[in-house]
């Protein structure tokens, strides 16, 4: 009698690598992050992908009709939106809409909507001086589950014909 292995080589590297994608698979946002790299700028619009957003040092994402799951921007980062919307999915940790450290946010005609966090958070890095820029205009909307837009007292926060909302029961 002779012996005849049962599974082919083929067959087995095939299926350690569809295992080895299995989680992007599941969970596509994990493989979708975009970086706006320091000093450069960035133009997301409707036909970009929806992604999670990391704006760099002095860098700019600029969206106009974009949809995004998350912001982030740190020390000089600018981030301009114009009828666009953030909902932030709370993968890996991120449930902030926007989440801000000395750095500038504008929205107009945009919607943030965190189901998990805060809309907007404007912070600012303990070692700086000043903090962060956060303006709302022309029917922004900010809603948060644990409130809209938090700011401490070195941020500069000025909403103009728009809706702030805290959406979570006490």
């Amino acid at each position: 009698m002779s012996s005849k292995s049962v599974f082919s080589y083929r067959k087995t590297a095939t299926s350690v690598s569809a295992l080895l994608f299995m989680p992007l698979l599941i969970n596509p946002s994990l493989a979708q992050a975009g970086t706006v790299p320091a000093g450069q700028s960035q133009a997301i619009d409707v036909n970009t992908p929806v992604e999670t957003w990391v704006v760099e040092t002095g860098a700019t994402l600029t969206g106009s009709g974009a949809s995004t799951l998350g912001i982030t921007g740190v020390a000089g980062a600018t981030v301009n939106l114009t009828n666009s919307t953030v909902t932030p999915d709370g993968v890996n940790g991120l449930t902030q809409g926007i989440a801000l450290t000395n750095a500038s946010a504008t929205l107009n005609n945009s919607t943030v909507t965190s189901a998990q966090g805060i809309g907007i958070l404007a912070a600012r890095n303990i070692n700086s001086a000043g903090g962060s820029q956060v303006t709302l205009g022309n029917n922004s909307v900010v809603r948060g589950l644990v409130g809209g837009l938090a700011g401490n007292r070195f941020s500069d926060l000025t909403v103009q014909e728009s809706t702030l909302e805290g959406t979570g029961a006490n």
